[in-house]
């Protein structure tokens, strides 16, 4: 699996106490239906409607925007910390405003796999994140979360293009294509200046990679039964569960043979018979 155009996507950024005075108002244009919330008008230095300003009565700044997005007009190309330094440094001198000082409210970082199936299949044969909770599925999407604010999601990043019409701004190859994302909704102590680390982006590499890890993928039958007894039979359905969900066959055996009203002697050999059960078919698996 080789990912690549890692990228920071999404990212919701707040300002506080800013004074409005210094704000280039010039460079801003009201929303025309939200109260207190502007676009941008830069003359096209940025594409400026991926781009969001909502000033509250505390003269807190809120600013939400996909910055691959707004500097190129798509997300399709890698933008690392140096790309956003620099995008960051740009809208804030026309802004007058310093970002980078900001506190990150959420953010979306990315990257796209090459895949030989089509996405629609794959997508389908993905059953599960360890540790978290499908919270939305489609044919060309799926994304899980946990309660830490933490959420990745897989999908067709084609689909997407030409929902938002920049399929052809993007110029995406005809192949089949894959998108991650994380997207961390509680963020702790991080301002845009620590995104914009080198440090930062090479962990949320590894991050993501960590994450894709531990994708339970749909296979077909990868144990087969080597001997015609219902031992062997019963077992190899249950090594398929496992493979398939994820969950831990010999570990949950063993844990019920514990609880079951047997003498010491009976127990140990049918953990002994399960072991052996265990050590064979996952040498098979080693073999092929």
């Amino acid at each position: 699996m080789k990912l690549f155009n890692y990228h920071y996507d999404f990212i919701k950024l707040k300002l506080y106490n800013v004074n409005s005075n210094l704000i280039n108002w010039d460079v801003l244009k009201p929303h025309k239906n939200l109260t207190n919330h502007y676009s941008l008008a830069s003359n096209c230095q940025f594409f400026d409607k991926n781009f969001d300003l909502f000033i509250d009565g505390g003269q807190n700044i809120t600013i939400r925007s996909s910055i691959p997005y707004l500097i190129y007009g798509h997300n399709f190309k890698a933008f690392d910390a140096l790309d956003l330094r620099k995008a960051m440094k740009s809208l804030s001198e026309l802004l007058g405003i310093d970002l980078t000082k900001a506190k990150v409210m959420e953010f979306e970082f990315g990257a796209y796999l090459k895949i030989e199936i089509s996405s629609k299949h794959y997508i389908n044969s993905i059953i599960g994140l360890k540790d978290y909770k499908l919270e939305k599925a489609t044919p060309r999407m799926k994304m899980y979360g946990n309660n830490r604010g933490i959420h990745l999601k897989v999908y067709d990043p084609i689909v997407n293009a030409r929902r938002k019409k920049t399929f052809s701004l993007s110029q995406y190859p005809n192949e089949h294509l894959i998108k991650y994302e994380i997207k961390d909704l509680k963020p702790t102590h991080l301002k845009v200046e620590d995104l914009c680390e080198l440090k930062r982006f090479v962990s949320l590499n590894k991050t993501l990679n960590a994450h894709l890890e531990q994708l339970l993928i749909k296979c077909e039958e990868l144990y087969l039964p080597i001997e015609n007894s219902i031992n062997h039979i019963l077992f190899t359905a249950l090594k398929n569960v496992e493979q398939e969900f994820g969950i831990p066959i010999y570990a949950k055996t063993v844990n019920l043979l514990e609880k079951m009203e047997l003498s010491p002697s009976q127990k140990s050999k049918r953990k002994k018979t399960l072991l052996e059960l265990e050590t064979t078919y996952n040498t098979q698996q080693l073999k092929r």
